[in-house]
């Protein structure tokens, strides 16, 4: 296999800028530029975000060939348990995922871009947009140039619709279900306008039935969808794969393969990415000749599939295993919780215990009786072992650069 060129780097500014960066940058690959690039955040020059910004770069190995023929892009897995570790996509691999994508929405239209354009969901409804014609409108705060807020939301998705309706397509957005959940529990006309698009593709953390619930009362055509950066973004809409898409899960004893699960999740098919940018060591223990072998353990359910846990989101306490992302979901099932998150904290007895941030529809003093509540519902969902140590009531969770929530910085 030969060497190819280092990658053209594109460092994302955040905001629209960015994503007309990353919208150029498509259209020359899909006109036939053969030079790879590397997508990441633009350093910032603060905090956790510059930090974040530094590892994505990392990953990316910039200053390095390209390590197969085929990549035309590299993108930086989210790093939310772990570093990031850039993914090599072929072109046919990401035309693949859009237009099947594309084709399952239906009509071809004009997307609004609301998830950062460094991660491979924001990548997707760039290309989409651009194979169906035209641009994608970019949300103003998209990618970091401000917090997320359902009012700025409403205003974009607005001057969406509108030019959707002028052209005579439909219009169409993706989001993370932290973005959904706001919207839908805002005031304001947020969810009127989520439930004027062709439809509202949400991805990237698991996606509960409360919110699922929600989105059909208030007329959202919702699109539950599932994959990862590997599998070149969502490729299992409410369930059921793209054409082409294969969907198994691997008994982690036996090793047996079955249609429903529960077990780890493996994605086949012309999706997938070629593997890890010079890590070979992962790529030939995730891309196996039955699929890419996610990290995500879980099962098919109606409609949608259900992460239960990632395999290395499981901590042991008192030789119990306990899955971080199950207290977070129980969290979230309660009806004052906005949003939570849940994360492995060292301690000195018991190695790691959970430990979770939770947003609340009101602010609380003390919060004593609340986190009481919480305990008792994680302790009968769960266990005793899984409830967290401490739960910290907290104003707002900040996002990450792929949407996902995350801790507070400092914390």
């Amino acid at each position: 296999m030969m060497s190819r060129p280092t990658p053209r780097s594109l460092p994302v500014r955040p905001g629209p800028i960015g994503v007309a960066d990353v919208a150029a940058a498509m259209q020359q690959l899909l006109d036939g530029d053969n030079r790879p690039v590397a997508i990441a955040p633009a350093a910032l020059n603060h905090g956790p975000a510059e930090h974040h910004a530094a590892a994505m770069a990392a990953a990316l190995r910039e200053d390095a060939p390209i390590d197969h023929d085929e990549a035309a892009l590299v993108v930086a897995t989210s790093g939310s348990t772990g570093e990031p570790q850039g993914v090599l996509i072929s072109l046919p691999a990401l035309v693949a995922a859009a237009d099947r994508g594309a084709g399952e929405l239906g009509a071809p239209g004009l997307w609004l871009a609301a998830v950062p354009v460094t991660g491979i969901g924001g990548i997707l409804a760039v290309v989409r947009s651009i194979r169906a014609g035209f641009r994608p409108i970019a949300l103003p705060s998209v990618g970091g140039a401000g917090p997320f807020a359902p009012a700025e939301f409403a205003m974009a998705a607005h001057q969406t619709l509108r030019h959707a309706e002028a052209l005579g397509v439909p219009a169409y957005v993706s989001l993370v279900p932290t973005q959904l959940r706001r919207l839908l529990a805002h005031d304001g006309p947020a969810a009127d306008e989520l439930a004027r698009f062709g439809a509202v593709v949400v991805g990237g953390a698991a996606l509960p039935e409360e919110d699922i619930a929600a989105a059909a009362d208030r007329g959202v055509r919702l699109v539950a969808s599932y994959g990862a950066t590997e599998t070149c973004g969502g490729v299992i809409y409410n369930g059921k794969p793209l054409p082409g898409v294969g969907l198994a899960f691997q008994d982690p004893e036996t090793g047996a393969l079955s249609p429903q699960g529960p077990g780890r999740i493996v994605i086949s098919g012309p999706t997938l990415a070629l593997g890890y940018r010079l890590r070979r060591d992962l790529t030939s223990a995730a891309f196996l000749p039955d699929g890419f072998h996610s990290p995500d353990y879980g099962h098919l359910a109606p409609g949608r599939v259900v992460v239960e846990s990632r395999l290395d989101q499981i901590v042991k306490v008192g030789g119990v295993k306990v899955s971080l992302s199950a207290v977070t979901n129980a969290l979230r099932a309660h009806p004052r919780v906005v949003d939570a998150v849940t994360v492995a904290e060292p301690d000195a007895e018991w190695g790691s215990v959970p430990a979770s941030y939770v947003v609340t529809d009101a602010s609380e003093v003390g919060g004593g009786a609340l986190r009481e509540e919480l305990l008792a519902i994680i302790a009968d969902r769960l266990g005793r072992a899984s409830q967290p140590r401490h739960i910290h009531l907290v104003p707002s969770l900040p996002l990450g650069h792929t949407g996902k929530a995350k801790p507070p910085a400092g914390s």
